[in-house]
């Protein structure tokens, strides 16, 4: 074999070992996003079957409408969490706040009628379907804020911050990953208002909330 003749057998060689990883690359990928795709679909047929059991009670009903039509969800998230999310409240006459999601179930419950607090559940119900897919964004966007010096988003920031680093005794989120947590976090400190979030944050919550830049 000559000289030249062995250089393009090199070449060539290089160019399949490329190809072959990006190949290999498609497939990950493609089983990547199959595999998010029935953790989707699965939660959501368990809900929508638990459904048929289990009902909102009347003061989750009006508490779930009051948050959807007074903070600006999309018209698709206000549908999806009608028809998938089940939701009870303890005393909607007080405002203390608090409650719980049960993944399990489909179902949010507040303690009391607070209107962030409800919203801050049906951020975790909205995320749970998602959260393979949008894990690693949600931990890098909340690292980069904990950074973030810009003083128009130095609200979402400062929380950013108390999330990667902890607060006094509190070691935050970070140590855990508890993506799910800051998604409903951020949620409930924009209340919707997706302008004082800084933009690599903001992108997170398409489909959720109106973002009037993207109309």
């Amino acid at each position: 074999m000559t000289e030249s003749t062995q250089a393009q057998a090199q070449e060539v060689s290089r160019l399949l070992g490329i190809i072959l990883k990006q190949v290999v690359q498609v497939v990950k990928n493609g089983l990547r996003e199959l595999g998010w795709w029935i953790h989707e679909k699965v939660t959501l047929l368990s809900w929508a079957f638990l459904r048929i059991f289990d009902k909102s009670t009347v003061d989750g009903v009006i508490l779930v409408d009051w948050v959807l039509e007074q903070r600006p969800f999309t018209p698709e998230a206000k549908t999806w969490l009608r028809t998938f999310v089940r939701a009870d409240v303890g005393n909607l006459g007080k405002q203390t706040g608090g409650g719980w999601f049960y993944p399990a179930l489909g179902r949010v419950f507040c303690y009391t009628g607070q209107h962030e607090a409800m919203l801050h559940e049906l951020a975790h119900a909205w995320y749970q379907p998602r959260k393979p897919r949008l894990r690693k964004q949600m931990l890098a966007a909340t690292l980069r804020a904990a950074g973030d010096t810009t003083v128009r988003y130095q609200g979402a920031c400062k929380l950013a911050h108390g999330y990667v680093y902890g607060v006094g005794r509190w070691d935050g989120l970070m140590d855990d990953e508890n993506h799910w947590e800051m998604f409903a976090g951020f949620a409930s400190y924009c209340m919707g208002n997706l302008e004082v979030l800084p933009p690599y944050l903001r992108k997170l919550y398409v489909g959720l909330f109106y973002d009037w830049r993207a109309s």
